[in-house]
């Protein structure tokens, strides 16, 4: 269910159980820009969406990736991941926003979503 603040509330557990398929991928050339002004020898960059294939409403998680030669997958962008859902703990107690961005991160370094990333910009 969506609470008044956006989000959909769920322990970690219950979010593994989840069907995430890839919604969108696509490569960004104005981040590629920042990233290079910045210093960052990058190939190519962009972002990446997944969704619920099954949840009302849809969870979604949003992340930048950055691949630094084509000869390398890309990696996660620095800046995290964006995503409507909470993660609680077993007792119903939110586990804050930076917890619950940094396991998402975690569950998303074990997924293959490298694959539908474009190569270029």
């Amino acid at each position: 269910m969506l609470a008044p603040d956006g989000y959909i509330r769920m322990t970690f557990t219950d979010f593994c159980t989840l069907s995430l398929k890839q919604n969108l991928a696509w490569p960004d050339t104005a981040l590629l820009e920042e990233l290079r002004d910045l210093g960052v020898c990058v190939e190519s960059a962009g972002y990446c969406e997944w969704a619920g294939e099954r949840t009302i409403p849809r969870v979604s998680l949003g992340w930048a990736w950055v691949r630094h030669s084509h000869a390398q997958p890309p990696v996660l962008a620095p800046g995290g991941i964006s995503s409507n859902v909470m993660l609680r703990n077993p007792y119903g107690y939110d586990l804050g926003a930076k917890l619950t961005e940094e396991l998402l991160a975690s569950w998303l370094q074990s997924q293959p979503w490298q694959g539908g990333v474009p190569h270029t910009c």
